[in-house]
């Protein structure tokens, strides 16, 4: 029995001890709570104000940060095209003058006929060179007749040779003068050379022609047209056949896309150039001879090509391109100068041959007084 009383008063005593070590450690706890409630206060006050200096900070920075304006360079197809001026001409453009002097006897066209080659166009006095002909025909006509009695009998070994080789000597000398005649009188007809229309008739019947100086009629066919320039020699290098080029009339405000035709093979000594021509076609007959144009002719090609817009490049004292390109370096954007080589201009782009790559980012304003690897800021459009 005292064992069990013994026992019960042991198991009152640790209760009553665990009990009070329990309350001690409530108090403990609820004290380091408040305490550590106080110090979270004085952190979040403490980064509140580190934030706000920080904001103050950064925009202070910004402020002394430079503002620019960024493009991109990219690729693009690249034609240069090398401009010249050039005239309007045709194939077939003729003034026709007399090859005979006299009188005009006859017109058989007026102005805005249409004529095929060979048609007459007029007709020159002969001065008596028809009646000529005949009276020489007639000659010419007894010497056949002379000749060929004449060979007869030389075969029949009558007659002597000296009479047979006179005989045929008439002959072919009779022949040459009908012939003669004939081209002389056929001088006194004027024909047109090729197939066309007349432009303009210069003369009136009755009037005095003289060889080679008066002008008659001036003929024209508007189906085979040109363009014709002098190109510098200096371009001789880059100006071949069957170069594409573009003929622009200016009064027409049309442009035909051709090919070169025809390229000298000589250079003008006195200005130094060569020709080319450029066939065109004329269905509508709107290219008329003697209208200007300017030729542009393709010297450079690239499928593909890195451009910039023109006015990002500048140029040092001593002449070397370069530009800046905007380079991200952690939250920071930096600008490096970049030297580049140039190539060919085109609608304000400018070709990059060497020194930077597609899609960089490049300075496009605020470049003015920028310093290689200077913080920058790119401005809100």
């Amino acid at each position: 029995m005292k064992k069990i009383i013994y026992i019960f008063l042991i198991l009152n005593l640790l209760s009553c001890g665990e009990n009070k070590k329990n309350k001690q450690s409530i108090e403990q706890l609820k004290q380091r709570q408040e305490q550590l409630k106080k110090s979270k206060a004085e952190i979040n006050k403490e980064l509140e104000e580190i934030n706000q200096t920080l904001l103050k900070l950064e925009k202070n920075n910004k402020q002394n940060l430079k503002n620019i304006s960024i493009t991109h360079s990219e690729y693009a197809k690249i034609n240069n095209f090398i401009s010249f001026s050039a005239n309007i001409d045709s194939k077939n453009n003729a003034l026709l003058v007399s090859e005979f002097n006299g009188k005009l006897e006859k017109l058989y066209v007026k102005s805005g006929d249409r004529v095929k080659k060979g048609d007459k166009i007029a007709k020159i006095n002969d001065g008596g060179l028809s009646e000529q002909l005949e009276q020489v025909k007639v000659k010419a006509e007894l010497a056949k007749t002379t000749f060929e009695r004449q060979e007869r009998l030389w075969k029949k070994k009558i007659g002597s040779e000296i009479q047979y080789l006179q005989a045929k000597a008439n002959k072919i000398a009779s022949e040459k003068a009908v012939k003669q005649l004939k081209t002389t009188l056929s001088k006194t007809y004027i024909t047109a050379p090729f197939s066309g229309i007349i432009d303009n008739i210069f003369i009136e019947e009755g009037a005095m022609v003289f060889a080679g100086q008066t002008r008659i009629a001036q003929l024209i066919n508007l189906n085979k047209m040109y363009a014709k320039a002098s190109i510098p020699e200096n371009y001789i290098g880059q100006v071949k056949k069957n170069n594409k080029v573009e003929v622009f009339i200016p009064v027409l405000n049309k442009s035909i896309t051709g090919r070169i035709s025809k390229l000298s093979n000589v250079i003008n000594p006195q200005n130094r150039s060569f020709y080319i021509e450029v066939n065109l076609d004329n269905k509508n007959k709107e290219l008329k001879p003697n209208l200007l144009a300017d030729i542009k002719i393709l010297n450079y090609h690239k499928s593909k090509g890195i451009v910039i817009d023109e006015n990002v490049i500048q140029e040092t004292s001593d002449g070397k391109s370069y530009l800046y390109v905007v380079n991200k370096q952690g939250n920071s954007l930096v600008v490096r100068k970049t030297f580049v080589k140039k190539g060919y201009i085109q609608d304000q782009k400018v070709e990059i041959i060497s020194g930077l790559n597609v899609g960089k980012m490049v300075v496009k304003e605020g470049y003015q007084a920028l310093r290689d690897g200077e913080k920058v800021m790119i401005k809100e459009n």
